[in-house]
């Protein structure tokens, strides 16, 4: 395992298609590090594991599983985010095609802070997604969903959400949000 840490860019790129990665609440990968709360990325990309990245600290998290690889159908799932990972800013972007990213724990960062999710296909949103500052959601192709009913999706000062035309129920979002785009 390897860490990220304190960085202005984290950015983590995959060497191949299909990704699939799990983004989920932890620790340093050392024993230097390994009190100190971190997301930690784990998976394969193109069907071969590769090391988990710890990140912690950085003011902004670049997530991309097209840069540095080839785009096919990537799923990406956040099983948890919600510890005191200290990342200011985080992006993660599938590229195009009939990508997946699912919230399935909560996701946050700080006042300041915001989150971009760009999905290529559809994101589902089963838990809430919480930024000071902004949320931006883009479904190239699918609908942005609510998966958890009643709970609140997104709490943001700015919510930007945009999702394919011609889909039924394109957004379907519970929020807590100042402003709407």
């Amino acid at each position: 395992p390897v860490n990220m840490f304190n960085l202005a860019n984290a950015v983590v790129n995959f060497g191949g298609a299909a990704d699939t990665i799990d983004i989920s609440a932890g620790f340093g990968a050392t024993v230097a590090t390994s009190a100190i709360p971190a997301l930690v990325v784990s998976g394969n990309s193109g069907g071969v594991a590769f090391e988990q990245v710890h990140i912690s600290g950085n003011t902004n998290v670049e997530i991309n599983t097209v840069t540095g690889g080839s785009d096919a159908a990537d799923s990406v799932t956040i099983t948890s985010g919600a510890n005191a990972h200290a990342n200011a800013n985080i992006t993660i972007d599938t590229g195009v095609g009939a990508d997946t990213i699912e919230v399935d724990g909560p996701l946050m960062v700080g006042a300041g802070g915001a989150i971009s999710l760009t999905s290529g296909g559809s994101i589902s949103v089963n838990n809430t997604i919480t930024a000071g500052l902004a949320v931006t959601l883009t479904a190239l192709t699918g609908s942005i969903s609510d998966g958890n009913g009643a709970i609140v999706n997104v709490a943001t000062g700015l919510l930007v959400a945009q999702a394919a035309t011609g889909v039924a129920n394109a957004i379907d979002l519970d929020t807590t949000i100042t402003s709407l785009i």
